[in-house]
């Protein structure tokens, strides 16, 4: 099984777009507004459930605007939706992209400092771009500045 490439692109790229101080992984939804600008904040998964790209794939928030995504095709919720939205390997641990900020896709492979240093936005954005690595999937090196992606050859 490989993860959703293309789809994942889609997110790096509507997260990227979206300010740091609105995204807090540990929470689907900490606070809701009309907009980003309007006083919604959210980790990833809950932005991207809120996007019309990923609502017309069937991710949705269960609640309206509130609660853990959905994956209507498949009738899954929470980390098990994202699985199967992004066609992501559970065994693999590859669906912890979107977990809070402690635990989450090769965190293990930053120093307390780098974590430390990294806003939310940073960290989901560096796991993306990990994943990417892992299956030696191209992408433009310049998304990985500033995000200590050489941390994993330290880690070996």
């Amino acid at each position: 099984m490989k993860p959703n490439f293309e789809l994942l692109k889609d997110a790096y790229a509507i997260i990227d777009g979206i300010p740091g101080r609105v995204i807090d992984l540990d929470m689907w939804t900490a606070e809701t507004g009309d907009s980003q600008f309007c006083g919604t904040i959210a980790c990833a998964a809950g932005w991207l459930a809120r996007h019309p790209k990923f609502n017309a794939q069937g991710l949705k928030l269960e609640f309206g605007d509130d609660g853990p995504p959905m994956h209507e095709p498949s009738g899954t919720y929470g980390f098990t939706a994202l699985a199967k939205m992004f066609n992501l390997d559970e065994s693999k641990s590859e669906h912890d992209l979107f977990n809070a900020r402690i635990g989450g896709y090769r965190d293990e492979e930053l120093t307390d400092a780098q974590f430390v240093r990294m806003s939310d936005k940073q960290l989901f954005k560096r796991r993306v771009l990990r994943l990417f690595q892992e299956y030696s999937e191209p992408f433009n090196e310049k998304l990985g500045r500033g995000l200590n992606l050489d941390a994993r050859q330290r880690a070996i």
